[in-house]
């Protein structure tokens, strides 16, 4: 039976694979120390390997045929094999044995998937029965069964200890000491049961029966205590923890299910790079998997489409572009993404059509001949005789987020005696042409003028490919939300040659950029680096404190001034403080990935005066004006 099991051990996770050898090297020792004759001795290692090669069988077959392959996991933690001096790798190894020692009953896995994060391994009357079985052992550590267990928790501790030290403690790799817990714990109580049965029963006041079944009561309790305990561990506090939450994929079980319970009744899904797409999407609806994309939010926000959709935004590492999508849509449905109370871990969004017809168009403000003034939402800035809703002739105020699938060149044209600005520029008046330049993403548009008696009137527009004028698409045309839409950022490999192959405009610089950025699929540069332009508008008069969060290298100017830069230094944060004058003052943010190795993230803060530090929002950002190309015919 015993080789049977150690040989089931070897399908089990790597820290079992050297318990076979363990356990032979333990039976070795029992024969010397207990005489074993030779024929017993043989015909019991004979037994328990070949129970335990029958069972292993197929796991030793294959590490024979693909050893890098069997192998290649191990290697890839070991401390060992890690590309830094041997006076780091003592290190590692001194603190991971430290860690791994203490996890019992000190500061467990912080792994969510093996623990309650942080919290030691064992409950406390469990964590003291085993201190107490290990003490019994180790004085009889010439025993042959001290000697199994003792080495069995050794080697298992071993498979933690020697490796990655920025996991250590590790439950999972150090699975195998689970039996010898067991049985130490067990260990511990019955000496305990029996040395108090003894002495209560050394006067022979006590009937020996009597302290026998109080001391089987006494077991009884602390066997249920233990259940209990860790049944409340596993079911009720592990459960609602938002760190053991975060460790389950629950983004991408969430877009999953969202993409199952609501099979063909919705538009798309939409999910941090980290969540879509996903191992899980892909088992539970392999044949929806078109339907779930990367959140884009220069394609995304405001959203295209006619819905419903879903957004599923990781808190960890999107929470601002989450809070934009909030901004834009406050009367969305909120969907929850973390335990019971407390903090949501994904941010989920439902966007139904209601919901996007309510933010299409634009506002429109009306004040008559007559001095009626009305306000409404419009589709688009088109003007029949009999459409005003005022007298003739009216003064007009159009406004709305103009958002572009592609960047390029664009023409505009404004109705007789109106004047058109992009991004807070003059683009167009009268009835004259103008052509820009435009990124792709969301932009502010406000036309204002006079809306007289006669013929129709409209904001027409020239996309790229169009080739004649038409009133711009009302697919094109959101209501704004207050205040600001983003920076524009260009994104270019390093060493940067030409212009730049992507522009768009950024609704905030805080991105943890777990793919590519750029979008083209043939264009994946290990090195790059990103520069977002625009004017930041300071709410009030005073000192304020910025800090770039970031890997890499990075940089902030503002008003052409710099602020703070590690563009030719490596450090994790920078900070600087600045007085400004409340208004827009120009901006300038530049990020360089210049190792291939490594993630890529910039997080962009600042702290106003008299408030908290927190990512510069949306609501304060805004594009640079457009470039201006000429007339246009």
């Amino acid at each position: 039976l015993a080789g049977l099991a150690l040989g089931l051990g070897l399908h089990a996770y790597t820290g079992y694979r050297v318990m076979p050898f363990v356990a032979l090297l333990v039976l070795g020792y029992a024969a010397l120390v207990q005489r074993w004759p030779v024929a017993t001795f043989a015909g019991r290692t004979a037994l328990y390997s070949g129970g335990a090669v029958l069972i292993g069988l197929p796991v030793v077959i294959f590490a024979l045929q693909h050893p890098a392959d069997y192998n290649a996991r191990t290697v890839q933690t070991l401390i060992l094999a890690a590309p830094v001096d041997n006076a780091v790798k003592v290190q590692q190894l001194w603190e991971n044995l430290q860690k791994h020692v203490l996890m019992f009953t000190v500061s467990g896995d912080m792994n969510g998937r093996h623990n309650l994060p942080g919290a030691p391994m064992l409950d406390p009357l469990s964590g003291g029965l085993v201190v107490f079985g290990l003490g019994l052992v180790v004085l009889r550590a010439r025993d042959w069964r001290s000697v199994l267990l003792l080495a069995w928790a050794g080697a298992a501790l071993a498979s933690g200890i020697v490796t990655l030290a920025f996991e250590a403690p590790t439950a999972v790799r150090t699975i195998a000491i689970t039996p010898v817990l067991a049985i130490l714990a067990g260990l511990g109580l019955v000496v305990l049961l029996d040395r108090f049965v003894a002495l209560v029963t050394v006067s022979r006041v006590v009937i020996r029966w009597r302290a026998t079944a109080l001391a089987a009561a006494m077991g009884v309790l602390t066997i249920g205590w233990i259940g209990l305990t860790n049944l409340d561990t596993f079911f009720n506090r592990q459960m609602n923890d938002s760190g053991t939450w975060a460790a389950f994929s629950p983004g991408q079980t969430m877009i999953a299910k969202t993409a199952l319970d609501n099979r063909g009744q919705y538009e798309t899904i939409l999910g941090s790079a980290t969540l879509t797409p996903s191992v899980e999407a892909a088992y539970l609806v392999p044949d929806l998997q078109t339907t779930l994309q990367v959140f884009d939010p220069a394609r995304d926000l405001p959203y295209r489409g006619r819905g419903p959709a879903f957004v599923y935004l990781e808190a960890e590492h999107d929470q601002a572009l989450a809070d934009e999508v909030a901004r834009f849509y406050p009367d969305a449905q909120r969907l929850p993404g973390g335990p019971p109370g407390a903090a949501e871990i994904i941010n989920g969004f439902r966007l139904d059509p209601v919901v996007l017809d309510d933010h299409r168009g634009g506002r429109a403000h009306y004040r008559g001949a007559d001095g009626v003034v009305v306000e409404r939402q419009e589709t688009q800035p088109v003007w029949e005789p009999t459409s005003a809703p005022v007298a003739l002739p009216a003064e007009v105020s159009w406004q709305a987020a103009l958002a572009l699938e592609t960047t390029g060149e664009y023409g505009f044209r404004a109705p007789p005696g109106f004047e058109l600005r992009l991004d807070d520029a003059e683009i167009a008046s009268g009835d004259t042409g103008t052509r820009v330049r435009l990124a792709r993403g969301t932009h502010s548009l406000a036309l204002t003028g006079t809306v007289k008696p006669g013929g129709p009137a409209s904001l027409d527009w020239r996309p790229p490919g169009a080739s004649g004028w038409s009133p711009v698409a009302d697919r094109a045309l959101y209501t704004p939300p207050n205040g600001g839409v983003g920076l524009q950022v260009a994104l270019a490999p390093l060493p940067q040659v030409g212009d730049p192959p992507e522009e768009r405009v950024d609704p905030v610089v805080a991105h943890y950029f777990h793919i590519s950025p750029f979008p083209q699929p043939n264009l994946n540069p290990r090195l790059w680096m990103a520069e977002w332009v625009g004017m930041l508008d300071a709410p009030t008069t005073g000192t304020y404190e910025f800090d770039l969060d970031h890997a890499g290298h990075s940089a902030l100017w503002l008003d052409q001034a710099l602020v703070m830069s590690d563009l030719n230094t490596a450090t994790a944060r920078l900070g600087g403080t600045v007085f400004l004058t409340a208004g827009r003052h120009a901006i300038r943010v530049r990020y360089e990935k210049t190792e291939e190795d490594g993630g890529a993230w910039i997080d962009l803060y600042w702290a106003p005066p008299g408030a908290q530090r927190s990512i510069v929002p949306g609501s304060v950002l805004y594009p640079p004006p457009p470039e201006v190309l000429g007339p246009a015919e």
